[in-house]
């Protein structure tokens, strides 16, 4: 209350005319103001204190809006050291932040997760709803699923709104996954021995190479995920043909892949389909 008091003083001297005519005293006279004043000046005066009273309190909600404070910082995040992972395999990401404000809001929290080439892979973001109160603290988890091998940096960011950033932890994107193709650990039995035009069936997350042989580069098509999911199925149009230990043969893919893939993962298909 007494700030308001003083508030109002700063307001009646900023605003009070200069001239005795208006008020009814100079600046200084304030001792001999009541004996001094007739009643005309001292109409007015009761005037000038009602409008000022009327100025201050169409003043002191914005004024009290102006001290708001929207603030938070993060505290941490997870993982903070390099996560090996399989193709498919899922990575939990976390961030934990602090309203340092005084009001509650509706953060905005994100994980960007980018390639070695620096191109965004994935953006996970969360608005906290409901708002995180003033001087509390709340964890948001993600969970990342790897879809293709290599290394993969991260960084984890805090936003007031959609265009106004409050921090990123780490200042700049670290790598923090490293991604391998997952292979079968004891590869199944031989199939039975295939021909030209038989239908067969993928057994096994299976590579498709544009060559016989495990060094040669896989196909590229936007319908070859970097491997040919179990159940995939697909129509024999060349092979045999050895290479690295394996039985390769060329496979034309219902899904739009064609090229070729080790026999050891291929099944006959019986009964048409």
């Amino acid at each position: 209350m007494l700030d308001a008091f003083r508030l109002a003083s700063v307001i009646c001297i900023t605003c009070r005319p200069r001239t005795p005519v208006f008020c009814g005293f100079e600046h200084g006279n304030w001792a001999n103001l009541g004996g001094e004043m007739n009643g005309g000046a001292q109409t007015r005066m009761a005037v000038v204190r009602g409008l000022r009273w009327l100025l201050l309190a169409a003043l002191l909600p914005l004024l009290l809006a102006g001290c708001a404070r929207v603030a938070a910082k993060i505290d941490g995040y997870m993982p903070t050291e390099l996560v090996e992972a399989e193709v498919g395999d899922t990575v939990r990401l976390s961030m934990t932040l602090t309203n340092t404000g005084n009001r509650p809001r509706a953060f905005i929290a994100r994980a960007t997760v980018l390639d070695a080439q620096g191109s965004v892979v994935r953006a996970h973001e969360t608005v906290l709803d409901p708002p995180l109160e003033a001087g509390k603290q709340t964890t948001i988890n993600w969970d990342h699923i790897v879809r293709r091998e290599g290394t993969y940096e991260v960084q984890f960011s805090l936003w007031r709104d959609a265009d106004t950033v409050l921090g990123y932890m780490p200042d700049n994107a670290r790598k923090l996954i490293a991604v391998r193709e997952a292979e079968p650990e004891d590869p199944p039995p031989a199939a039975a021995e295939l021909g030209i035009g038989d239908r067969v069936q993928v057994s096994a997350a299976l590579r498709v190479r544009v060559a016989p042989g495990t060094g040669e580069r896989e196909v590229a098509s936007p319908y070859y995920p970097g491997s040919m999911p179990v159940g995939s199925l697909g129509t024999v149009v060349d092979g045999p043909t050895e290479a690295d230990g394996y039985v390769w043969w060329k496979i034309d893919y219902d899904r739009g892949v064609t090229g070729w893939s080790a026999q050891d993962w291929l099944e006959r298909r019986t009964g048409g389909g």
